[in-house]
């Protein structure tokens, strides 16, 4: 009966395990104690983890009661067997959901990217690595998307009416409050948040019948991301606004190859949109109106040679 309670108390202050699907949602194990300025958390996991969590008294205790406990507004679900956690929720301290269904950047495709759409994901696992962290996910993308100089997405975001400045300062803000990797790390992961937004940018490709993945397309992946598309909702931006905006920056233009974006940074140097400068009253229909009634007059009275500017 002691061994029982004690594998009780340690289930409640440590993991919960479950056998066959079971689970069970405990609170945080954190070590050693940090302050409350700091804003990440210490994760630590032992060889001997395979025995604690083998003990028969440990499988009866969290099989006959599901635990669910909160700490700092986050629920965290483990499974039988410690090397893998999974954090759900977003509380004060806006903790990321992470999972260890994490995917190495090797097997992501380049060439199924365009250029930009691409260097966004370099950039997203350098935005990662600056901040010290491991797994790379969607806030990472979004900063290294709206860091590009000239880059497309600032672009887009622009046409619909939002401030670049203080969506990648909110951005930024998210990335400094989650849990930063201490030491030596095997390298950058994609977690899972950001490996369904992939998922989601390639099926947003298929529906417009484009051949890569731009950056557009992934900047309508974003409205399913649990955070990213709670900042669209604040920021009220919804997906037919934002397709929109896409569609005021690069036409009826299909992606067809790599450097799509490069093609739009061309007609915006060096063109000017007419339609959209008098959509804005940036025209002024005034200027030489004079001159052409006083040609088309004279060209009505009979007078030879007028010429029309």
């Amino acid at each position: 009966m002691a061994t029982r309670r004690n594998a009780t108390r340690l289930a409640r202050s440590a993991f919960a395990a479950a056998d066959d699907g079971l689970s069970m949602k405990a609170p945080l194990l954190a070590s050693p104690p940090m302050t409350a300025s700091q804003s990440s958390y210490t994760f630590w996991r032992s060889s001997s983890m395979s025995s604690f969590f083998a003990s028969p008294a440990l499988r009866r205790s969290v099989s006959s009661w599901n635990l669910r406990h909160r700490v700092l507004n986050t629920e965290v679900t483990f499974p039988a067997y410690a090397a893998m956690f999974k954090l759900r929720g977003y509380g004060p301290s806006l903790s990321r959901a992470y999972s260890t269904a994490a995917i190495s950047t090797s097997q992501i495709n380049p060439s199924e990217f365009t250029e930009m759409a691409w260097e966004g994901i370099v950039g997203a696992v350098d935005a990662a690595r600056v901040s010290k962290q491991q797994v790379v996910e969607t806030e990472h993308l979004m900063k290294a998307l709206l860091e590009q100089k000239d880059g497309l997405a600032r672009r887009i975001l622009t046409k619909a009416g939002l401030d670049n400045s203080s969506v990648l300062q909110s951005v930024d803000e998210f990335i400094s409050q989650q849990p930063k990797v201490m030491g030596d790390t095997s390298g950058p992961i994609i977690g899972s948040n950001l490996w369904i937004l992939l998922d989601n940018a390639r099926k947003h490709k298929k529906e417009m019948g484009d051949d890569f993945v731009s950056v557009e397309h992934l900047l309508l992946a974003f409205h399913s991301d649990r955070w990213l598309g709670q900042q669209y909702r604040k920021l009220r931006l919804n997906e037919k606004d934002l397709k929109e905006a896409i569609k005021a920056v690069h036409g009826n233009q299909r992606v067809t190859d790599q450097n799509p974006e490069g093609k739009y940074e061309t007609l915006d140097k060096y063109g000017n949109d007419l339609t959209e400068l008098a959509r804005r009253g940036k025209l002024d229909p005034v200027i030489g109106r004079e001159m052409r009634y006083a040609a088309v007059s004279k060209y009505c009275q009979g007078e030879q040679n007028i010429t029309l500017s």
